[in-house]
């Protein structure tokens, strides 16, 4: 039901018009919220967002005298399905960029059965997002999205980086925006957990003779969030050969325990797995992670690259790097390929891969959207991998 002045009629009128000329990443939030609140007469979970009234004074000198003698404003108040909780929240979550959520209550009241809890809004996500994406990653909506990555030589895909994706009719975010909605570091570790997993499942989309690139962040293993035993399990279910994985070590701000990355690299070289270190020049000690991992693969990050078509000093950085790496045997990937200038210069480096978005966006299936001709073989036998694999 709408309002005569066109709001929802769950929102509280007279408080959002106040909102409005004080505060419009609020107004404009309550707005979607109160549009996308499902009405269901199954399992419901009855929800009220409330504003600490000191900061709803104080932002918008807004006064209702009914609630005079309360702690909070109620700005909007609903009811949803259970089984679409957690998608509402992160929809909420998205549409909260720009406003204090330390501001923001939830009262909750999960069935006839549940007392009314009042909780922080941030305790309130903290509870649900974590469990739901798990419960999303059984149901298969938890995916990832493949990213070309093409041989310069001979100009044909060679492998794909599995970037995870969480896709809803509502929503569509990448692994970046799920960051963006963990402060916790033991949370950020357990979401990393699922986005491993996640990725080890779609492994066995990967077209025949590709590799696939995928992200780990070693603590995930040192932190006991999962271990090789599950990782073996997901392999097997995938029916990938583990020669075809390129484990994408992630740098990290914080100095790894490099006893602890040592060994851990030993397992993956046992198992056969391709090592990478992801994003070099991003953090500091990056040589000592070099000599640790002594990788196959090194992948510059978007920001070194960027500008080197242009740029003569960042391009010659850039090369520097490259001739570097190859002393040690180790080949280089060029991220951050965006435009044809790019493109033209980056065809002409020393660097063996490239990726970007001049050669393909993520896409939800391992297409070949660059080269239609290109042979199947050609690349994954310019690095060595059998075309039998």
């Amino acid at each position: 039901m709408i309002t005569d002045d066109g709001l929802p009629y769950n929102v509280n009128q007279s408080l959002f018009k106040a909102l409005a000329t004080k505060d419009r990443h609020l107004a404009a939030a309550v707005k979607f919220m109160a549009h996308d609140f499902l009405h269901f007469d199954g399992t419901w979970c009855d929800i009220e967002l409330l504003l600490n009234r000191q900061v709803a004074d104080d932002a918008t000198g807004f006064r209702e005298g009914s609630q005079l003698g309360a702690s909070t404003y109620s700005i909007v108040h609903s009811v949803v399905p259970q089984n679409r909780l957690w998608q509402t929240l992160m929809a909420w979550r998205e549409h909260l960029v720009g406003v204090d959520i330390g501001d923001l209550l939830v009262r909750v009241k999960y069935s006839a059965k549940h007392p009314t809890r009042e909780i922080p809004f941030a305790d309130f996500w903290r509870l649900h997002f974590l469990q739901g994406l798990t419960d999303e990653l059984k149901r298969g909506t938890l995916r990832c999205k493949f990213q070309p990555i093409v041989s310069r030589v001979h100009q044909s895909i060679f492998g794909y980086e599995l970037l995870a994706n969480f896709h809803d009719e509502k929503l569509d975010l990448g692994a970046y925006d799920l960051f963006l909605q963990v402060h916790d570091a033991r949370e950020r570790l357990a979401l990393e957990g699922l986005l491993w997993t996640s990725a080890l499942k779609q492994l066995r989309h990967l077209p025949n003779n590709k590799l696939g690139f995928v992200n780990l962040n070693p603590e995930i293993f040192f932190q006991g969030i999962t271990d090789w035993r599950r990782t073996d399990r997901e392999l097997a279910k995938a029916s990938i050969a583990p020669s075809r994985m390129v484990v994408e070590i992630l740098e990290s701000e914080t100095p790894y325990d490099f006893g602890e990355l040592e060994n851990f690299v030993s397992e993956c070289r046992r198992r056969s797995f391709t090592i990478a270190v992801d994003d070099w020049g991003q953090h500091s000690g990056n040589l000592t992670v070099l000599e640790a991992v002594r990788p196959d693969f090194v992948k510059l990050e978007v920001q070194t690259v960027r500008g080197a078509s242009t740029d003569p000093y960042r391009r010659t950085l850039v090369e520097g790097v490259i001739d570097f790496c190859r002393s040690l045997d180790t080949k280089v990937v060029l991220e951050g390929i965006e435009t044809a200038d790019d493109w033209e210069w980056a065809k002409d480096s020393r660097a063996e891969f490239l990726q970007g978005y001049h050669f393909g966006r993520p896409n939800r299936s391992p297409v070949d959207c660059w080269l239609p001709t290109a042979t199947i073989n050609t690349a994954a036998a310019h690095f060595g991998v059998p075309s039998t694999i």
